[in-house]
């Protein structure tokens, strides 16, 4: 199935940096503002666990729906405020590879990789749609 393909291209994309954890702050803007978890979630409607788990980070997902509300009441007007990531020891590694991404553009091997997921997820008609770059071949 297609969702297979597409899940396990996402694994391996982030296999890539296997320590990466998207981390959540909200623990700590809960005691900055004053406030805690339950009065969080009496506030947003948003089931207390839900809240707990954002908070210490055992909720691999997040959905938007929830985030909002959190995000409007709480007054946090940046993403990063939010949410950080924790790149563990490739951190040096990612960030080589940030700053060649914004001063020099996606890699030509990253344009590849696109190519060969389409083709993977049977979504080859697609990649006419896109821009894509002269791969020398």
């Amino acid at each position: 199935m297609a969702s297979d393909k597409a899940n396990e291209i996402r694994n391996e994309i982030v296999a890539e940096f296997p320590n990466v954890q998207l981390k959540c702050r909200l623990e700590e803007i809960l005691e900055e503002v004053g406030m805690n978890m339950l009065e969080l979630s009496l506030l947003t409607g948003i089931r207390y666990q839900t809240i707990h788990d954002l908070a210490k980070n055992k909720k691999s997902g997040f959905n938007l729906s929830y985030l909002l509300p959190i995000i409007v009441v709480l007054r946090i007007k940046d993403f990063s405020e939010l949410f950080y990531l924790d790149l563990g020891e490739k951190a040096e590694e990612f960030e080589k590879e940030h700053e060649m991404y914004r001063k020099n553009g996606i890699p030509d091997d990253v344009f590849k990789q696109m190519q060969t997921n389409a083709l993977r997820q049977g979504r080859e008609k697609e990649l006419g749609k896109q821009r894509l770059r002269s791969t020398g071949e």
